[in-house]
């Protein structure tokens, strides 16, 4: 069984508290009754090997196109997390 957690798409992100709880809890179950589970959370990669304040670090933001009801907002929107390659590559393993 695959669960995927899936990026953010906002104008700003931050990780703290960002463990998908509700897949791991039902990952759980399944991995309880038999199932093979296998997590991609393509919002929380590996922390850097230099942490920031509170063990927190800047997630990864590819800049996207507003969407039309948002681009009067004067900030920069995007993707939070891993790259869509990165995705495709866990998908594969």
């Amino acid at each position: 069984m695959l669960l995927i957690n899936p990026w953010i798409y906002d104008f700003a992100a931050y990780n703290f508290w960002m463990e998908p709880i509700g897949l791991l809890s039902i990952g759980g179950v399944l991995r309880e009754n038999g199932y093979r589970v296998r997590l991609i959370d393509c919002v929380v990669s590996a922390p850097p090997a230099k942490l920031r304040r509170y063990n927190t670090w800047k997630i990864p933001k590819q800049i996207l196109p507003k969407p039309p009801l948002l681009r009067d907002v004067p900030r920069r929107y995007g993707r939070y997390g891993i790259s869509p390659e990165e995705f495709l590559s866990l998908l594969r393993r």
